[in-house]
This record gives structure tokens, C-alpha cells and sequence, in this order.
């Protein structure tokens, strides 16, 4: 299971550059599973930078939506492995601002990859649909505090796509 996903974060890191070339939300087929043939599908954002340079790196961040089966998450997906403050758990509520709403959104990290954050929450995907950005702070180590705005005009449509894609 983990090589299987570290295959399609790679993929989709690279499939999501096309969205960074054209600055608007995408959709298609992340990974297949040769053996069972069954598929992940997903919709992305353009990939942003954060606010301030991060000094080892030029890391950019998309927003991603997965389906696969019946089943969706959202996760903030990093050009590359990151050191995130999460206090050593797996789990921890990040501050988001959704237009002019500041709330906070609980954040999931898998144990084998730091590349990766899941926001969790039933309201997420409902909330990028009706929404035209989310701010999200994310805690660097040694770094401090980073901001990375998500242009959510778009969003509506490539779930949508991403949905039929599976049918």
C-alpha cells in the first residue's frame, strides 16, 4: 500500500503541473491498479507557492480531491517531503480561512510520508465547492508559519469530472 502511494503522489505531482500551466483546476486518473484494475481518480488546483520562500527548497502545494470506489478525501499535496509541526501526532487541527471565514480543520498525516496532509472533516469538500479560496497555515520546523492560498473557482466542475470518471 505505501509504494502504491508514494506512486500516485509521484504521478499526480506530475500530472498536476498541467494545471500550474494553465492556473485552473483539473481532473483525471491518478493511478490504475494493474492486478485489480481498479482506479483513484482526482481533481486539483493549480499548485501555489506558499507566502514566504521556504529556504531549502522551491516547494509549491496543490489541493486534492481523491475518489476512489464511492469514497473522497482532500489532501494538501507537497512538491516534496516537508517537516510540518504537528506536535508528533498524526493528527491536529489546522487554521483555515475560507474566503473571509476563519475556522480551524482537522489535518490527518500518514506515518510513511511526509509529502502529504489529509484535511478531514464531512464539510470539506462541500465547502470547497461553494467557496472562491481557502487560506491554510501550515507550521514549518524551523521555519515557522507559512500561508498557502488555494483558488477554488473551478473546483465545482472538476469534481464533477472527477466523479464521471469512474462510472
Amino acid at each position: 500500500m505505501e509504494k502504491i502511494l508514494k506512486k500516485v503522489l509521484m504521478l499526480l505531482a506530475i500530472l498536476c503541473m498541467t494545471s500550474q500551466l494553465y492556473g485552473q483546476w483539473v481532473s483525471g486518473i491518478a493511478t490504475s491498479d494493474p492486478m485489480t484494475g481498479e482506479k483513484v481518480a482526482y481533481a486539483s488546483s493549480p499548485w501555489v507557492r506558499p507566502n514566504v520562500e521556504i529556504p531549502y527548497g522551491d516547494i509549491q502545494a496543490a489541493l486534492v480531491i481523491y475518489r476512489k470506489d464511492e469514497r473522497e478525501w482532500v489532501s494538501i499535496v507537497f512538491s516534496e517531503d516537508m517537516d510540518i509541526e504537528n506536535n508528533f501526532t498524526y493528527t491536529w487541527n489546522i487554521r483555515t480561512k475560507w474566503d473571509d471565514e476563519i475556522t480551524t480543520t482537522l489535518a490527518r498525516i500518514k506515518h510513511y510520508t511526509t509529502a502529504a496532509i489529509n484535511m478531514v472533516g464531512p464539510d470539506v469538500i462541500s465547502r470547497i465547492r461553494r467557496h472562491d479560496s481557502i487560506m491554510v497555515e501550515l507550521e514549518f520546523i524551523g521555519l515557522g508559519v507559512r500561508y498557502f492560498v488555494f483558488p477554488l473557482e473551478g473546483s465545482s466542475n472538476a469534481i464533477e469530472e472527477m466523479r464521471t470518471k469512474l462510472e
